[in-house]
């Protein structure tokens, strides 16, 4: 039988434990990443290890993952996005820690009090996500005269139109003479 997941955890404590939490949440527990999708889905599952490094920072390494449904950028039509999260948290008490940190980490600023599972789930995939969710090329049709827009915006950048660098060129060019 699994045991439940705590809504509220304690890092430094899973840490000093060297506890694992792996499971899954539903999406629809995570407003922001909701307000970003098309319709809900079924769950992100995580599987992270608590515990701390060969310098003693306390930290969480895993990886957490999801299939969202989000709206093309190309063609407005919803789409899987399939968001596969690694994890490389270092767990600190106070900004003042976050100046030390190995490259490797990203800082998790953890209060007395703990912190939501579920919010630590949900900004790891928000900051998981895609800058733009797109099709692959060919896969969708963009809207009508996109493709023109796109060919007239390649033109006006091409060789008709003088590079407003052209001067610095010049100037170049006498200061070598």
């Amino acid at each position: 039988m699994s045991k439940a997941l705590p809504e509220l955890i304690h890092p430094f404590r899973l840490a000093r434990g060297g506890e694992t939490l792996r499971g899954s949440i539903p999406t629809t527990r995570m407003p922001r990443l909701g307000e970003l999708l098309c319709r809900p889905c079924d769950e992100a599952r995580f599987e992270l290890h608590f515990g701390f490094d060969d310098q003693g920072q306390a930290r969480v390494l895993g990886r957490i993952e999801a299939g969202l449904v989000m709206r093309c950028q190309r063609c407005l039509e919803p789409m899987e996005v399939e968001v596969a999260c690694p994890v490389s948290l270092a767990l600190v008490h106070e900004d003042g820690e976050i100046a030390g940190l190995d490259a490797d980490y990203e800082p998790l600023k953890v209060p007395d009090e703990g912190i939501s599972l579920t919010a630590l789930i949900e900004d790891e995939l928000l900051l998981g996500l895609p800058s733009f969710s797109r099709h692959p090329p060919g896969a969708c049709e963009m809207p009508a005269g996109a493709d023109a827009a796109d060919a007239n915006g390649a033109e006006s950048r091409g060789s008709g139109r003088e590079n407003p660098f052209s001067i610095l060129k010049s100037w170049k060019s006498r200061e070598s003479s």
